[in-house]
């Protein structure tokens, strides 16, 4: 395997890398943001924070 070709594949391998871990980021944010909203739905249930 001559130098080019090296590069090439790590270069698939870091890209394959990188989805990988966005797809760990947004599945981990939208988790957070589904348990923010549920702690501020029953926030507002407990009448806490008045609404307009």
């Amino acid at each position: 395997m001559n130098t080019i070709e090296l590069f090439h594949s790590l270069t698939f391998y870091a890209m394959y890398g990188a989805a990988a871990l966005a797809v760990f980021v947004i599945i981990e944010r939208q988790i957070f943001y589904m348990a923010g909203r549920r702690d501020a739905k029953s926030v507002i249930k407990s009448n806490c924070i008045r609404r307009p």
